[in-house]
């Protein structure tokens, strides 16, 4: 996967070392991961569009000792889930890590969990001394801490919680843990299928004029709908807690949750006072809109916008919808074409430079290297139609991973310029396995670099070649109006 998540490579790659066997194919992803389920650059609703498929990794943990089969219900599920992401991040991650980088903040998820719980006075120095030089000392360590504080500790949520930090202790903006709710969603993102959540119903992003939180869409007649959030409004706290230096992933996991339940939220209009909502949690279903739209913006410019870049399936064929609709723009008499890749949290590997093609016909569209430093080219392939007029490409922060492949090779090759805000900053090539209480983690498995110049766009992303800011809506859109501007300047 890229950034979010790429899937269908054409290559079979190398056997990793020490990796526990897979029981399907491998699927490699390009996209940011559930962005909202990642700690990406997009908020609560929206995972990674285009992610490939949860494999599930086969692994076998030792026997437990004595004192761990006796613990409380949920104890033996919890190691082994915690073997087994240790286990993936350790021998597939696309740098060396040592046992210490990821177990060290196992423990201390741990301890927030436990705290979170009720219990902050468990102290779990004594057990992480002992339990980060090796996965085998952890399992002991670990064991004995359930029995050790005698609390009654909700166990199968620790194991989670101890993926959730050794995933993010990682540092880069790929390698994440998954709820079970988040890998189905992944799944079906994948394919191009609808997903379905338990939460308010809002997709939010960073704000990069306060570092913070912003809600970029609010779900007609969801429960943030219903408790007048709206788009612009500024996130402030969840419950009692201020979401300023919590990623979007964090903040997305604690705005979801179990159907029924409620959630306090704290937020701000540009002209008003902080007001505290509580909204009550539902089964919410973001509105599925057409993966690729296109209509002539007058007699001589086209719009092409596209949504997402999932693989190919039965649900979504966005490279072959790219190839029609651009033709047929074309037939129309489009001169010059404006294409939108705002919000596109990537996908597949084989549909982004697919559509990349369609404005850059030749030439290596990105590489991926791999932990030995192994290169991968991916080039342009053949297609249907190209276009080589004035093109402009539109992006912000939610542009990612695949979009971000996109993006940067019209710009490197010098097919278009890019108007807008700055790109996720989010490209990478990962892998998500499936653990044994059906949640799961992405690991990234390869560094992804641009294609003509080789540049490493995580955590910096693409700059526009010109910045323009606002938010788009049915009256108006600035970025979009200033890149037709331009274009029809340039076609005087």
């Amino acid at each position: 996967m890229l950034g979010c998540t790429l899937n269908v490579m054409t290559r079979t790659p190398p056997p990793p070392r020490r990796l526990p066997a897979l029981t399907s194919t491998l699927v490699m992803l390009l996209a940011i991961a559930v962005a909202a389920v990642a700690g990406g650059c997009r908020g609560e609703a929206h995972p990674a569009a285009g992610v490939a498929p949860v494999e599930r990794a086969a692994t076998v943990a030792p026997p437990l000792s004595d004192a761990a089969t006796a613990t409380p219900a949920g104890t033996r599920t919890s190691v082994e889930v915690i073997r087994e992401a240790y286990e993936q991040l350790h021998t597939q991650l696309f740098r060396d890590v040592t046992p210490p980088e990821l177990l060290g903040p196992a423990w201390k998820g741990i301890a927030t969990e436990a705290k979170r719980q009720g219990h902050p006075e468990i102290d779990v120095t004594s057990y992480a001394r002992r339990g980060s030089d090796s996965i085998d000392a952890f399992v002991r360590a670990y064991s004995d801490f359930i029995w050790g504080p005698g609390l009654p500790l909700d166990t199968p949520l620790l194991g989670p919680a101890a993926v959730r930090a050794m995933a993010a202790a990682v540092g880069d903006s790929h390698t994440r843990f998954l709820t079970p709710e988040q890998a189905e969603n992944e799944r079906r993102a994948a394919d191009g299928e609808g997903v379905v959540y338990q939460g308010v119903g809002i997709r939010i992003e960073p704000d990069a004029d306060t570092r913070g939180v912003i809600i970029a869409e609010v779900y007609d007649g969801s429960p943030a709908d219903r408790a007048g959030i709206k788009v612009g409004d500024r996130l402030l706290r969840i419950d009692s807690d201020d979401v300023a230096g919590m990623s979007v992933s964090d903040v997305s996991t604690r705005v979801r949750g179990p159907e029924g339940t409620d959630v306090r939220l704290t937020v701000q209009s540009a002209a008003g006072p902080p007001r505290e909502l509580r909204v009550g949690r539902a089964r919410v279903s973001p509105p599925m809109e057409p993966l690729v739209a296109s209509r002539m913006l007058d007699d001589a410019v086209g719009y092409l916008r596209v949504r997402a870049l999932p693989r190919r399936s039965a649900a979504a064929d966005v490279a072959g919808d790219v190839d029609r609709q651009l033709a047929d723009l074309l037939v129309r008499g489009a001169r010059a074409i404006i294409l939108d890749l705002r919000g596109n949290p990537g996908g597949d590997p084989g549909t982004s430079v697919a559509v990349a093609s369609n404005f850059v016909p030749d030439g290596r569209i990105f590489l991926s290297v791999d932990r030995g430093g192994k290169r991968t080219d991916y080039n342009a392939l053949p297609r249907a139609t190209v276009f080589r007029g004035p093109l402009a490409v539109l992006i912000d922060r939610g542009s990612a991973s695949g979009a971000e492949v996109v993006a940067s090779a019209i710009e490197e090759y010098g097919a278009g310029r890019l108007y807008g805000t700055r790109t996720c900053g989010c490209l990478s090539v990962g892998r998500p396995l499936s653990l044994s209480d059906t949640s799961g983690i992405v690991v990234t498995v390869e560094q992804a670099l641009t294609g003509r110049n080789e540049r490493s766009l995580e955590g910096v992303g693409l700059q526009p070649d010109i910045a323009v800011r606002g938010p788009a809506s049915a009256a108006s859109d600035p970025v979009r109006d200033r890149a037709l501007a331009e274009l029809h300047a340039g076609l005087r």
